[in-house]
């Protein structure tokens, strides 16, 4: 996990003397570092019992049992059970390659950890979006790592923020992880290297995820300090063909191997389904069962609010005359801010605060206005390019039926824009809203142009009269069945071929 290289298996058939050489391929899952740095690595995490002559690999005798679960117990590489282990996972990057993640399911893989990314960059892992696209179409649990090489609190912080961010929309059920390992942070003291790796776990918990800490067993006993550590969960590395689990209780996840152990281990290539075969893969073993812990998740909590940085910009700066916005010195670009309770969009190219403007999504499902001040407006009737909007609780301009202040409006559901002087109909009935948008909700007649209608108001919905009406004084009127208009001065035959007569007032003189 520490190193990510990989040797690539190579099969060269010698047909003429019937024989072959094959390359075993040397997979791990985190890291990236240089071949020293690596070799050292691998040192530090194999167990000592592995580094010796009796206790090295034997390929000709590998128990059927080796890293696997079944029946609910799960073994080490050389079949016997692991006392305490409850689960088996893997941890993946792009070193295992494109993954079938429904056969990684189905093969008693209980979780996974997904690299996202490291180095304080703010690139992806390769595979890290099909790899959690993949594993949360299979339904597997997923946990997310970030191989770390912070030497400031600032940017174990800003790692932490990235990770976050990029943990959006996909579902995260298991812990969200900071690989502490990387050689060149080795010369930092135990106290700095404890206060990054906390940090980093801090602000992943602050966000409402489980944040927990990777590395090797030399790393834990040298280079953190436990009580500065203590309360975040520890995922350890040890590897060995014919070692249990490190003793302690210390940890929860343990990682038995990696790959093939730069060379000192039997290969993994093969092991879990759905992995290149000739791709190695680290195995872990689970002493808690993390889905009885966590709540899975897709997004941050709705009160997180990244942390700041004292030391960088953050919050609006004016440049210039003109008004941004930075989190931990970066100009926020092309998205909302919320500030003080109130929310502030930014310029995708330049990060200019919007003032003045109406703001939509393409298909115009989204649609906000921010005021003269930048702030999107809230719970507010308002006129825009001289056209009204219902702007609701979120800020999204309301669609449909509205009531505000005691009147009643109706908002185009394309772009809601407020409708006037117009008959709303659904299978319901027939509403009128007038030249100020109003829709009329008295009970008795009103006239649009030179017609006449008859509003039943608030107990029947506000609804317009279709058919034959009595009035309280015993008056009989009729009122078109499509569109609702008073029949006056003329008459009207049943199907019975009886006729009815209306007045220019429209009463109906004959009908009893």
């Amino acid at each position: 996990m520490k190193n990510e290289r990989i040797w690539k298996r190579c099969l060269m058939g010698i047909l003429a003397v019937g024989s072959a050489v094959a390359l075993s391929a040397s997979v791990y899952a985190m890291g990236g570092q240089t071949e020293a740095e690596r070799a050292q690595q691998s040192r530090d995490a194999v167990a000592e019992e592995e580094l010796t002559a009796e206790n090295s690999m034997d390929t000709r005798a590998l128990s059927p049992n080796r890293w696997a679960k079944i029946d609910g117990k799960c073994y080490n590489g050389s079949g016997q059970v692991i006392p305490g282990a409850i689960t088996r996972g893997i941890d993946v990057s792009f070193w295992q390659g494109e993954i079938d993640w429904d056969a990684v399911a189905g093969d008693n893989v209980d979780f996974a950890f997904i690299r996202a990314g490291g180095y304080g960059g703010t690139t992806y892992d390769s595979q890290y979006v099909n790899n959690m696209k993949g594993a949360n179409a299979a339904g597997l649990p997923v946990g997310v790592y970030y191989y770390s090489t912070a030497k400031t609190t600032e940017q174990a912080l800003a790692d932490a923020q990235w990770v976050i961010e990029k943990m959006r929309g996909y579902k995260v059920s298991y812990p969200v992880v900071v690989d502490m390992e990387d050689g060149s942070l080795t010369s930092l003291s135990p106290t700095l290297l404890s206060e990054l790796a906390k940090t980093f776990c801090d602000e992943i918990e602050k966000a409402g995820y489980y944040p927990m800490i990777y590395c090797n067993t030399n790393w834990y006993k040298n280079y953190l300090v436990p009580s500065i550590i203590s309360g975040i969960d520890v995922w350890i590395a040890s590897y060995g063909d014919k070692i249990m689990a490190p003793s302690g209780n210390y940890y929860t996840i343990w990682q038995a191997t990696d790959g093939d152990g730069g060379g000192t281990m039997n290969p993994t290539m093969g092991l879990i389904d759905g992995i290149d075969p000739y791709n190695n893969v680290d195995i872990d073993f689970g002493f808690t069962d993390y889905t009885k812990i966590i709540v899975p998740r897709t997004a941050p909590v709705s009160t997180y609010e990244p942390t700041v940085d004292p030391s960088k910009k953050n919050g609006f700066v004016t440049e210039n005359g003109y008004k941004y916005y930075y989190q931990n010195g970066v100009k926020v670009k092309g998205k909302w801010v919320k500030d003080n309770g109130k929310y502030y969009y930014f310029t995708k190219n330049t990060g200019l605060m919007v003032t003045s403007t109406l703001l939509a999504n393409s298909d115009k499902s989204v649609i906000y206005y921010v005021n003269r001040y930048g702030e999107r407006v809230t719970n507010l009737l308002g006129t825009v390019n001289g056209d009204k909007y219902y702007f609701g609780t979120t800020g999204n301009a309301v669609r449909g039926w509205k009531g505000t202040k005691g009147n009643f409006y109706y908002f185009n559901p394309s772009d809601g824009k407020m409708v006037k002087n117009k008959f709303i109909t659904s299978s319901l009935g027939t509403r009128y809203v007038k030249a100020d948008g109003v829709m009329v909700d008295t009970y008795g007649t009103f006239d649009v142009g030179k017609n006449t209608y008859f509003a039943l108001g608030k107990n029947n919905g506000y609804f317009i009269q279709k058919g034959w009406l009595q009035t309280k004084a015993g008056n009989w009127y009729y009122f078109t069945l499509g569109t609702g208009i008073m029949l006056k001065n003329t008459t009207l035959t049943n199907t019975a071929g009886y006729t009815y007569k209306f007045s220019a007032s429209g009463r109906c003189t004959n009908k009893i």
